[in-house]
């Protein structure tokens, strides 16, 4: 986590569980990641070539989630 303004991040696998996690994203939001990505990837019939891009923003920070390979990778950041 040492890019500008990252202040937690999650890995999961396959079947959503947690292979890493740091900072502000923790465990427990494996299975609500994963759920997330697959259900934007219903959205878009398209999307099996390319993995969804899911960004979640409030005032203060946004969460980015998608896939790299099996795993689903989650970045939370700070907004300035």
């Amino acid at each position: 986590m040492q890019s500008p303004n990252v202040i937690g991040v999650l890995c999961a696998d396959s079947g959503a569980l947690p292979l890493c996690y740091r900072g502000t994203l923790h465990s427990s939001a494996a299975p609500v990641v994963s759920q997330l990505l697959s259900l934007a990837s219903t959205l878009d019939p398209e999307s099996s070539r390319r993995p969804p891009v899911v960004t979640l923003q409030s005032t203060k920070s946004k969460l980015i989630v998608t896939k790299d390979g099996p795993v689903t990778v989650a970045v939370h950041k700070t907004i300035h």
